[in-house]
């Protein structure tokens, strides 16, 4: 697992965690159970990972350097 923390800080996360209300971006993500977001850079979107991480949220990354976050709702069927 690479959650990025060669790439930023602890700070920069708590700076974007109090930037973007995370908790309700999970919520959505459970209820809907199928989400995906597209960055420009990797640096943003494994600290959205992470952010979701931290919320019980697993996701993958599909085409690196800026690529598609998805949401992975339940793990055990998850295959690419």
């Amino acid at each position: 697992m690479n959650l990025g923390l060669d790439e930023y800080s602890m700070i920069e996360l708590r700076e974007l965690e109090q930037q973007v209300n995370f908790d309700s971006i999970a919520s959505k993500m459970r209820e809907i159970r199928e989400y995906q977001w597209h960055f420009d850079s990797d640096k943003q979107m494994r600290m959205y990972a992470h952010a979701l991480f931290n919320r019980g949220i697993l996701t993958t990354e599909f085409w690196s350097y800026g690529g598609i976050l998805h949401y992975v709702p339940d793990p055990k069927t998850f295959s690419r």
